[in-house]
């Protein structure tokens, strides 16, 4: 048998690698819908500075790796993350293969870098982790709210912040909340979703193909909107929120600066952690948290609002990885 691993890139092989993904997810994977409608995403907010260089690592016909990566803005990204190396067991080789793969990627954009997430690091290195270590990666450890859905909901309200829980009941009172997902893909008020952000933002900060991908994943299931009105003031609040494997990420939310007194996001997020249940999702990720001094005062308050939809926070390593040049210039 091989001991060689073959790489499947999605740039040289699209279809073949769109059949791989719907047939060997991993843990944590997009399926082929989601991996698709995300990467025009991406591709419509970085305009021209967009590749996507997700690849499979293959041996004897059994894929043992999928790795999610995009060149966006001059860096390698996926999702708004580092990259992700989904994988199981622990070759060595395997990790080799991957890294030094990523390491050709980076070197042949330009990059001096690229960083990687690993999520299964605890009091011990990971197999991943460890080879990153030995090669001279810098560790950087991120905190991330995350809610277990697989839970009672009765559990899920328990375990929010306390003052959250009459915060949401007032705002269920106050607010007329509608749904936008695919049993009510209403575009119309996906629009009107659209022009409330350019409002409160006080301009356009998107593409038009943004929002039509944003638009698209309501479409076809793995997303939906949560918008909220007021009177007298019309709408005032939106929760977008969308689904990677059997995660759902909160997206982009935006509220009315002028009614800031008022518990505009508590109900609204909470709806969406809800909808993302009902669904059969298994998480949903409020996103990373950063510490204190380490941001500006604005976004630590955002960092706090979102962490008081959970009892604690869940914890990964980023691993930033310096190119190593000369391995690249010999092997060409």
């Amino acid at each position: 048998m091989s001991k060689t691993f073959k790489i499947i890139s999605y740039a040289d092989n699209e279809e073949f690698f769109l059949s791989c993904l719907n047939e060997h997810s991993l843990k944590r994977s997009p399926t082929t819908q989601q991996f698709q409608v995300e990467s025009k995403y991406r591709q419509a907010i970085a305009k021209d500075d967009f590749s996507n260089l997700s690849f499979f690592v293959e041996k004897n016909g059994v894929i043992n790796a999928i790795i999610l990566c995009h060149k966006q803005n001059g860096k390698l990204t996926y999702n708004s993350r580092a990259v992700e190396i989904l994988y199981h067991g622990k070759n060595k080789h395997l990790l080799v293969t991957i890294l030094n793969e990523l390491n050709q990627i980076a070197y042949d954009a330009g990059l001096n870098n690229f960083s990687i997430s690993d999520y299964k690091s605890g009091r011990k290195l990971s197999s991943l982790g460890e080879h990153a270590y030995n090669l001279g990666g810098l560790p950087f450890c991120k905190f991330e709210a995350i809610i277990d859905l697989t839970q009672d909901k009765d559990i899920i309200h328990s375990n929010l912040r306390k003052s959250y829980k009459s915060l949401i009941n007032q705002g269920e009172r106050e607010i007329d909340f509608t749904t936008i997902n695919k049993e009510n893909p209403d575009r119309e008020q996906f629009e009107a979703y659209r022009l409330f952000h350019k409002r409160v933002a006080g301009r356009t900060t998107r593409t038009i193909e943004s929002w039509k991908s944003q638009f698209r994943m309501i479409e076809i299931g793995c997303a939906d909107l949560v918008m909220g009105e007021m009177k007298p003031y019309g709408l005032v609040s939106s929760s977008f929120c969308s689904d990677h494997g059997d995660i759902t990420y909160y997206g982009s939310a935006v509220y009315d600066r002028d009614l800031f007194h008022k518990p505009l996001g508590h109900a609204s997020v909470y709806k969406s952690m809800m909808h993302a249940k009902d669904r059969g999702q298994s998480f949903f990720s409020m996103g990373v948290i950063c510490q204190k001094n380490t941001i500006s005062d604005k976004e630590y308050n955002i960092g706090k609002f979102k962490k008081g939809f959970c009892d604690k926070l869940s914890s990964f390593i980023e691993w930033d990885i310096t190119v190593n040049k000369a391995y690249n210039e010999r092997e060409n």
